[in-house]
């Protein structure tokens, strides 16, 4: 089962399209924008390759965690 998928969203009459970044919420219930933050939408993408370069990054973003002081 997919975990994100990119939805390509038609505006009329222009035909400008816009591509919409989607995850799925608990793995299995519906899709949601993960980057919308109730202020800012940056779900939406003008080009299909941007929409893949964002969703790649994220899926490949490492976190490095360091311990610098314990007691």
């Amino acid at each position: 089962m997919a975990k994100y998928r990119i939805s390509e969203i038609t505006v009329q009459p222009s035909g400008e399209k816009m591509y919409l970044i989607e995850k799925r919420f608990l793995g299995f219930l519906w899709w949601y924008d993960p980057f919308d933050d109730g202020m800012y939408t940056d779900g939406y993408c003008n080009t299909y390759e941007k929409a893949l370069e964002r969703v790649n990054y994220h899926l490949n973003y490492k976190r490095n965690k360091k311990v610098v002081w314990s007691n």
